[in-house]
């Protein structure tokens, strides 16, 4: 399974999009590092706007999850950042716990969640930012 060049071009028209620092940022890394990062990204930052913007679906985290679910079974939806990041997954043997883990703390954002203690905080930034810095 490999990304291919339509799936890879519509992931940086979305970063391109939806994430300008990124997707300038990106612009230094060498190719064969861009790429990856950039579907990676690409599925994060839809994930995260399949959340915020809740549109499409009663329930976004359980959408997420049969996404995630459907990658790690090889059988991505026929989305170009879904077919991507399954190709992603497949090519890195991505842990399945990691993208899991920043659905959680999506989960989290759309049950409208608060943190009482630096702790907790500190739990959801695990989620939320730590997992795709991890991922990368």
């Amino acid at each position: 399974m490999q990304i291919t060049s339509n799936d890879l071009k519509q992931c940086k028209s979305l970063i391109k999009e939806g994430s300008h620092s990124f997707y300038a940022a990106s612009r230094l890394l060498p190719k064969y590092v861009r790429d990856p990062a950039i579907v990676l990204y690409a599925f994060c930052r839809i994930a995260d706007d399949v959340v915020d913007k809740n549109i499409g679906t009663k329930d976004p985290i359980l959408d997420l999850k049969n996404r995630l679910n459907l990658v790690y079974n090889k059988k991505p939806r026929d989305i170009a950042t879904d077919r991507a990041f399954a190709a992603l997954v497949n090519t890195y043997d991505l842990p399945k716990e990691l993208p899991y883990a920043l659905i959680e703390g999506l989960q989290w954002d759309y049950e409208g969640r608060r943190f009482s203690t630096l702790s907790e905080l500190y739990g959801y930034c695990a989620r939320v930012a730590s997992s795709v810095g991890v991922m990368m």
